[in-house]
């Protein structure tokens, strides 16, 4: 039986494709999943917090032929061996702003844009 952790909600300023600390190092490359079971897609990378360097957002590779990048939040969360499961619609998730890291970074705008789409303002 695997025990799922909740992730922290801090506001995201990094995004990386690898985590280093437990207990999201191996997390990069499982599936992420709706609280309902739905698979959304594969996670890619993971965006940790400037400041506590604790994850933040997903980076989850979704579409019928795994073409599109999309960004979830970790807020409500919960992380496992084998999966994140996430909070947020498979329809809400495509719908995310697209968003291109730069230099490994979430730019500000990026954030503004995907706090926005996932009315996160008021509670990072």
């Amino acid at each position: 039986m695997s025990v799922q952790r909740p992730l922290p909600t801090t506001t995201p300023d990094r995004c990386r494709t690898t985590v280093t600390s437990s207990p999201t190092r191996d997390v990069a490359h499982v599936d992420v999943y709706r609280s309902t079971g739905e698979r959304i897609g594969r996670a890619n990378s993971i965006c940790l917090d400037h400041t506590s360097q604790r994850p933040a957002w997903v980076g989850v590779t979704t579409g019928l032929f795994a073409t599109h990048q999309s960004f979830i939040p970790l807020t409500d969360a919960a992380i496992a061996p084998d999966r994140i499961t996430v909070v947020f619609s498979k329809e809400h998730i495509r719908d995310s702003p697209t968003v291109e890291p730069v230099d490994a970074r979430l730019t500000p705008r990026d954030e503004r844009s995907l706090n926005a789409h996932y009315g996160l303002g008021g509670r990072r």
